[in-house]
């Protein structure tokens, strides 16, 4: 399967580890012959068994994922130059919550065009800087999927 990469170039340093170098566009990465990202969905979590089973279920569908502990982790992450098709993140964390990282998000023109959906307990109506909120207690396996595809999966057929 050959892959391709389309979206914005970051400038970065070297080799990022992901087969991305610098220069390259890091978002939206996309194996042609597939309707998944091969850039992976960035699961912000610091539950360590919700961050598992998020995992299952994203793996078990075809998304490649990677995780981080608190908002801290997923800014390190992301300002290195590594990839993410969508965040999935939780508001209530240790060291850098939510509702800060979305903020940190929104004020960097290059991760401000990663989306992202709150997957938390607390949600109350809509969050701004995110396109869907996920109530935990009452998420749906089907639509949460549907929302994450949605997000990750460009516009268009698979490119040829």
């Amino acid at each position: 399967m050959r892959c391709g990469l389309s979206g914005e170039t970051r400038p970065t340093n070297g080799d990022l580890g992901t087969g991305l170098s610098a220069g390259m566009p890091f978002r939206y990465a996309r194996c042609v012959g597939s309707r998944r990202p091969s850039a992976p969905v960035l699961v912000v979590e610091d539950n360590a068994e919700t961050r598992d089973v998020l995992r299952m279920l994203l793996e078990i569908n075809g998304y490649a994922v990677e995780m981080a502990r608190d908002g801290s982790e997923a800014i390190e992450y992301l300002r290195a130059g590594y990839p993410a098709c969508l965040i999935i993140l939780d508001l209530r964390m240790p060291i850098m919550d939510g509702w800060i990282l979305l903020r940190v998000l929104q004020a960097d023109p290059y991760l401000a065009e990663i989306p992202a959906i709150a997957f938390s307990a607390f949600i109350e109506g809509e969050l701004p800087g995110t396109i869907a909120t996920v109530r935990k207690a009452s998420v749906n396996p089907d639509v949460f999927l549907g929302l994450i595809e949605r997000a990750c999966i460009q516009d268009g057929p698979p490119e040829q």
